[in-house]
């Protein structure tokens, strides 16, 4: 595709030198030299263009200053020939230039880590840098070349703004004083660069419309993002992976990347240590790579290895220029009102050939007034005019300083000609900066328009908008209860499409700013959220399988004991004659046949019930929020302690278990939500579906879809012989009747589900309600098979309750609810005060966000995730207990040569006792659950409670 891009380019560019050079007079005659124009870029310096063709009309390159010849003359002075000896200012050094390109026309801006890690790789960097800019140059690529280097700090940014063929001097120099700075080993900000570098116009890197545009990123550590444990200001970014690819497809650039092999990767990367954790905030890693956007280099880097990924294959010269600049040594002014005439040759191996040009001796002035509004049509001020003259790809200023203020400015004896005027704010990048930017070309011309207006954007309006479309993407996508905050990004979105719509003034930016801040603390503590609940409620899950095992097969053991329970003193008296070697007393105790029955007891009716409620006290008393406790402590005693009669029955009491653990109201405004459309869609996936997994399975899906649409309330309905209850049975058995075995329609059901899930697309179908459907009725073919598999029901359901009544309730609507204030809060936002003082009270609110706020959130978030101070409790407890029933195993042992029967009946039951003891300890994971969301509770609350300091005002 570049290739054919680049042809398509080629041939336009031949047609327009071509065109250039037969224009340059009448005649009808192709000539050989074309001076294309001469002016003062100021008065008495002067400038001329002019292309060269051979017979064929094909661009002359390589000529060298010798070649020409080049005169100045005005009446009543002698011809002067010009020698280009003079480098008093811009143009002037070295005066004589080449602009011949082919069609490869790009525009790179290289973006380098300089934090102090980077020192062993930038000295060999730059020579690198060296070798490339003379590819480029041997290549005779139309190029422009642009820097920005930073390090983890995106304060003091370093940019070098784009230069082209005819700016090798400035190039080269630049190359060869780039040096690292810091001593920091945390990752840099190379998003916040990659931003930078797509919206950098105010900052001279502004991409050709017409080129192919390239980032060349360059670091040895992956990418600091909203998810580090360092946050905003200074040290620290309210960016993210996702914001680099908005800003991408908004400036369509092609990204290049080299990084370390060490980077991002746990365990090798230094940045790690400081910044990120797999355990508490994963995606600090896996989301500050380069890897989704842009193509892998090899590192270090090489000008071999880049140089081959440009694909720079155009040979042909497709426009070429010469430019000639000097200071005049007429006296000009003597000859005011006259003309300059400039005569040029260049002698080529079949001749020589003149053109001759002329321009004013002494250049008119003229004041020119600036009206600057912005696009509310409010007065700018807090600017600067600047006028600056272009040759080629050199720029030069020749008036600065014009300060607008109240929507005008001034600009003092302007010499007539064609300017490029800059209306900027000066200064260099930061983010608390409002900064205005515009370029527009403009003629000063004798009698001419005295008034210009101006409309200068506010810059870095796209990285912003890509900073915010980037944060509310990862936002939309966070995991735990089915992306519940997929309708605010949805919203929020919508907003920003209209501040792109209609541009943004001063206000408008600084809220989107603001916004921006405070929605990556929200991201980031999300981060922190998903990294706690994610693992803990796989935990719980299996925890809640593995206990409520165990309690069943406690309550069959207890039923079958009738002998009183042994005290804790005297098991620890049985350690001791263990410990003692003392026999005789363990004989005693062997001697006994109810030994085993009597440890039995103390376990399963002494010490599970003790420590059950022992933890679950654990739970009421250090979770700060009682009905998240609550919640807990109801879904074990829901899940745990349930069993489900294999009977006809069974089924119903598995859906009423929906309602006892409020799944109820969510499935209702689940089903609530499913269109008319979706609903036939699924019901024409059915049908399909019956061709590969018989209309048997299908009926029994559909008759399980059609009511489960009706909620819990359908879904227990037995009036008719078609509800739910009344006829999954009869589908059942014919399902199991056309298959076979129960398993395989058990797993026909889940591969029509699955179906039903890509057809339902990202939402609570997809979800909650398919899952839920998909447990429903592979129970009800357990039930006609006479074996309900628990298991499937327990992790299932405690699965449902954990994402969408726990972590919901308790996490996500708390921090939505602060995210919803915080918007309204950005729209409603009324700053007063002029560029400084927006700045500083930008700056002081960051700041103190980040202290009253984020950090003291980080902190929870770790002690959230460690509590281990509790577990240490719980199980130095179970421990102990564990360790008392290894003795009595022991103990068992020591008699078994005197007493076999006795040794066999034990060795059956005592290692049984110790599993009990594994099983419980199980509830550990429980406890840990509840105290990591209640951690995440107080997190998203803080979070939500901290908006106000983001609009705060000295």
């Amino acid at each position: 595709m570049r290739r054919e891009r680049k042809r398509l380019w080629r041939a336009l560019l031949w047609v327009v030198g071509f065109t250039a050079a037969g224009c340059a007079d009448d005649s009808q005659e192709p000539k050989r030299l074309v001076l294309e124009g001469c002016t003062h870029w100021e008065q008495g310096h002067l400038w001329c263009a002019a292309r060269v063709f051979d017979t064929g009309q094909k661009p002359v390159t390589g000529l060298g200053l010798n070649a020409f010849a080049l005169t100045e003359s005005v009446s009543g002075q002698d011809a002067r020939p010009v020698v280009f000896d003079s480098k008093e200012r811009a143009f002037e050094d070295p005066g004589f230039y080449e602009r011949s390109v082919t069609a490869d026309k790009v525009d790179i801006i290289f973006t380098i880590d300089i934090s102090r890690t980077m020192e062993d790789f930038v000295a060999p960097l730059k020579p690198e840098l060296g070798r490339i800019l003379d590819a480029l140059y041997q290549k005779r690529a139309d190029f422009r070349l642009g820097f920005i280097l930073y390090d983890n700090l995106f304060d003091e940014v370093v940019v070098e703004p784009f230069r082209g063929p005819m700016d090798q001097a400035a190039l080269r120099k630049f190359i060869a004083d780039l040096t690292v700075r810091g001593e920091w080993w945390t990752p840099a900000a190379t998003f916040d660069a990659l931003l930078l570098a797509g919206d950098g116009a105010s900052q001279g890197l502004a991409w050709r419309e017409d080129a192919e545009h390239v980032v060349v990123a360059v670091s040895d550590s992956f990418s600091a993002s909203a998810y580090g444990l360092e946050w905003y200001s200074i040290w620290c970014t309210n960016a993210n992976q996702a914001a680099a690819h908005e800003i991408q497809k908004a400036k369509a650039f092609r990204l290049l990347y080299s990084t370390s092999p060490w980077s991002g990767v746990e365990g090798t990367d230094p940045s790690n240590d400081s910044y990120a954790s797999s355990e508490t905030n994963p995606k600090a890693l896996s989301l500050g790579k380069m890897d989704p956007l842009g193509e892998k280099l090899p590192w270090p880097l090489t000008a071999d290895d880049l140089v081959a990924a440009l694909d720079l294959s155009a040979t042909e010269v497709v426009d070429s220029v010469y430019y000639f600049a000097w200071m005049s040594g007429l006296s000009l002014t003597q000859a005011d009102g006259q003309q300059v005439k400039i005569d040029l040759s260049v002698t080529l191996p079949d001749g020589t050939f003149t053109q001759k040009a002329s321009v004013p001796a002494v250049l008119s002035q003229r004041d020119i007034s600036l009206q600057v509004e912005d696009v509310r049509g409010n007065p700018v001020s807090d600017a600067t005019a600047v006028l600056l003259r272009r040759m080629g790809d050199l720029f030069a200023e020749v008036s600065w300083d014009n300060a607008v203020e109240s929507g005008r400015a001034t600009v003092p004896h302007l010499p007539e000609g064609d300017f490029i005027l800059r209306v900027t704010t000066d200064g260099w990048y930061q983010y608390e900066a409002l900064r205005y930017f515009s370029e527009q070309t403009i003629q000063v011309i004798p009698g001419g328009q005295t008034v210009v207006d101006v409309k200068p954007p506010l810059a870095d309006q796209a990285q912003e908008l890509a900073r915010a479309r980037g944060l509310l993407a990862d936002i939309a996508d966070f995991a735990p209860a089915n992306r519940p905050f997929a309708d605010y990004a949805v919203e929020v979105r919508a907003w920003l499409d209209g501040l792109e719509q209609q541009g943004m003034d001063r206000v408008a930016l600084e809220r989107l700013k603001r916004f921006n801040v405070g929605l990556s603390a929200y991201l980031n503590t999300l981060s922190f959220g998903e990294a706690m609940v994610e693992g803990a409620i796989q935990d719980f899950v299996d925890a809640a399988r593995e206990l409520r095992e165990l309690f069943r097969r406690t309550e069959e053991t207890a039923d079958e004991l009738d002998s009183d329970v042994i005290s804790w003193d005297t098991l620890i008296l049985l350690a001791s004659y263990l410990i003692q070697r003392d026999l005789d007393a363990t004989e005693k105790w062997a001697e006994n046949e109810g030994y085993v029955e009597l440890l039995k007891k103390t376990v399963v009716k002494e010490l599970v019930p003790k420590a059950v409620e022992w933890m679950l006290d654990l739970i009421r008393q250090n979770c700060d929020n009682g009905q998240l406790a609550a919640n807990i402590i109801d879904l074990v005693k829901e899940l745990v302690y349930a069993n489900w009669d294999n009977d006809s029955g069974a089924l119903q009491k598995v859906v009423l278990k929906i309602a006892a653990i409020f799944l109820a109201p969510v499935l209702d405004r689940a089903v609530e939500a499913v269109e008319s459309a979706l609903k036939d869609e699924l019901r024409d996936a059915l049908g399909e579906a019956a061709a590969e997994y018989s209309d048997e399975v299908t009926a029994l899906v559909r008759v399980g879809l059609e009511a489960i649409w009706g909620g819990i309330s359908a879904l227990l309905d037995q009036s008719q012989e078609t509800s739910f209850l009344n006829a999954v049975k009869t589908r059942v058995q014919a399902a199991v009747a056309k298959l076979g075995e129960p398993k395989n329609v058990k797993k026909a059901v889940s591969a029509v589900i699955d179906i039903l899930k890509e057809k339902s697309g990202p939402g609570m179908m997809r979800e909650f309600v398919l899952p839920l459907l998909d447990m429903i009725l592979r129970t009800a073919v357990d039930v006609d098979g006479g074996k309900v598999d628990h298991d499937i029901i327990v992790e299932t359901l405690a699965r449902l309750f954990c994402n969408y009544v726990l972590i919901e309730r308790y996490f996500s609507t708390p921090l939505e609810n602060g995210m919803r204030e915080l918007w309204a809060q950005a729209q409603g936002f009324g700053p007063d005060g002029n560029a400084l003082e927006r700045y500083d009270a930008m700056h002081q609110d960051f700041r103190a966000y980040r202290r009253d706020v984020v950090e003291p959130n980080v902190v929870r978030a770790l002690a959230a995730m460690s509590v281990q101070e509790t577990f240490e409790q719980i199980d130095q407890w179970l421990s102990g207990a564990e360790y008392l029933l290894y003795i009595a195993e022991y103990l068992t042992a020591a008699t078994c040569t005197k007493f076999p029967d006795f040794c066999e009946a034990a060795f059956e039951d005592v290692p049984n006792l110790v599993k009990f003891i594994r099983g419980l300890r199980l509830m550990t994971n429980i406890v840990e659950f509840a105290l990591k969301l209640d951690g995440a509770n107080k997190i998203a609350h803080a979070t939500a409670n901290g908006n106000p300091v983001l609009w705060a005002t000295p």
